[in-house]
């Protein structure tokens, strides 16, 4: 919780009625101001799910999910963080307590317009195309190409279908270039 010290006096004092006033004016606008950082924003990826996002230009952004299917598996549900250091935005899954994520265990975020991208290098928002949220300054991965392919079939990394095409996905070559059956970036 954030304590804000607006200099007003802290017990009442008999003050004229336009002061008083201007004094409570001052207080409820104190009190309706966000706190320190961006407003929180919902971002989605190719599987359905919605996360809240915390967002400062200076330490990235947090993530939680809130909405879609979970991730299957037992134990402990897994955590998410987000993955910005390549081309395609992504939200990944990771075993309690972080570390680094499996590519099959990243699904792209998706937008309509480039408010729903998490900000990048600094702005308020990143970018969006072809419906992805995306860093075009970077160059396309095999971690990439695997989430553009996994794109659509579910959570998880380990059906028949996902173990192909996430190995389509890691033989991207050099230059990475996404396989033509996958979500295109």
């Amino acid at each position: 919780m954030t304590v804000l010290s607006l200099g007003l006096p802290a017990t009442p004092t008999r003050r004229g009625t336009r002061e008083g006033s201007a004094g409570a004016l001052l207080l409820a606008a104190a009190l309706s101001l966000p706190a320190c950082g961006d407003p929180p924003r919902t971002l989605r990826d190719t599987e359905g799910r919605s996360f809240a996002a915390e967002c400062t230009r200076k330490e990235g952004c947090s993530v939680a999910q809130r909405g879609g299917p979970k991730w299957p598996g037992a134990g402990s549900a897994p955590e998410v963080q987000l993955r910005t250091a390549s081309r395609v935005v992504a939200v990944c899954n990771v075993a309690p307590g972080g570390g680094e994520p499996h590519p099959g265990e990243c699904r792209a975020l998706t937008c309509r317009s480039a408010a729903d991208c998490p900000p990048a290098h600094g702005t308020d928002q990143g970018t969006c195309l072809g419906g992805i949220c995306t860093d075009e300054s970077l160059p396309i991965t095999p971690a990439d190409a695997t989430a553009l392919c996994l794109a659509g079939t579910g959570l998880g990394r380990d059906s028949p279908g996902q173990l192909e095409r996430a190995a389509m996905g890691q033989a991207c070559g050099t230059p990475c270039v996404v396989p033509a059956v996958c979500r295109q970036p």
